[in-house]
C-alpha cells in the first residue's frame, strides 16, 4: 500500500483527469448526488466530524475485529474468508496503481469535511493514505466482506442486520466526499466476485468434510 501510495502521490493531474471523467459519466446517468449529500452534511459539524472519524477508523477497526473473531471462534471458516480480504485489496492496489482516480473532495467543489476539520491531523499530514485511491471504493469492498462474514457465520436475521454496515459506509463516503457512486458500486461488486470466487475454490474445512 506505501509503495502505491509513493507511486499515485505524484500522479495529481491525472487522478484529477480521471476523477472528473467519472463526474462527467455520473452527469450523464443522472447519479451524481454527491454535491446534495456534502452540502447537506457540511451544514451539520457534529455528523461531519462523525463521519470523518466513521471515515478514518471503522474500516480499519471493524476489519480486524471481525478477521480476529473468525480465527477464534469459526477458525474452519478464516482461511477462506481471510483470502478473500486479501484478494479483494491485492485487486484494488492493482487498480490504484493503474488507473489513480481523484476522490470528488480534491475533482469538484465540494467541502473537503476531512481537512475541514482536521480529522485525525487530516490537514496536516495524509500518513499512509493514498489520495488518488477512489476507485474502487476499499471502504465499501471491506464493510461487504464484513456482513458477509458475519452472516455467513451467523443467523439469518443477525447476518441481514450485518448489512447495515456497508450501507452506512456507502453513506458516510458520499457525504464526506471521499468517493463517488460509481466507487460504492465498483467496491460491492468486487468484494462480491472475490468473495463468491474464494467461496467455490476454497470452502470452509467444515463443508469440505
Amino acid at each position: 500500500y506505501g509503495f502505491v501510495q509513493g507511486v499515485t502521490n505524484n500522479e495529481r493531474t491525472r487522478a484529477i483527469h480521471h476523477g472528473r471523467d467519472l463526474i462527467h459519466f455520473e452527469r450523464l446517468t443522472h447519479i451524481w448526488i454527491e454535491p446534495t449529500m456534502n452540502a447537506w452534511i457540511a451544514g451539520h459539524r457534529f455528523l461531519a466530524q462523525f463521519a470523518n472519524y466513521y471515515y478514518e477508523l471503522s474500516h480499519v477497526l471493524i476489519t480486524a475485529g471481525v478477521l480476529i473473531w473468525l480465527y477464534r471462534r469459526h477458525p474452519a471458516a478464516y482461511a477462506r474468508w481471510r483470502n478473500a480480504l486479501l484478494g479483494i485489496s491485492i485487486i484494488a492496489l492493482i487498480v490504484f496503481w493503474s488507473f489513480p482516480v481523484a476522490p470528488p473532495r480534491f475533482a469538484a467543489p465540494l467541502m473537503d469535511t476531512l481537512t475541514r476539520y482536521d480529522t485525525l491531523g487530516a490537514a496536516h499530514s495524509h500518513g499512509l493514505v493514498d489520495l488518488y485511491a477512489a476507485l474502487p471504493s476499499l471502504h465499501v469492498a471491506w464493510a461487504v466482506w464484513v456482513a458477509a462474514a458475519v452472516m455467513s457465520q451467523t443467523s439469518s436475521r443477525l447476518g441481514v442486520l450485518a448489512f447495515a454496515y456497508p450501507a452506512a459506509t456507502s453513506f458516510v463516503v458520499l457525504t464526506t466526499a471521499n468517493h463517488y457512486v460509481v466507487d460504492v458500486i465498483a467496491g460491492a461488486l468486487l468484494a462480491a466476485a472475490v468473495i463468491g470466487l474464494m467461496t467455490k475454490l476454497l470452502p470452509s474445512r467444515a463443508s469440505a468434510g
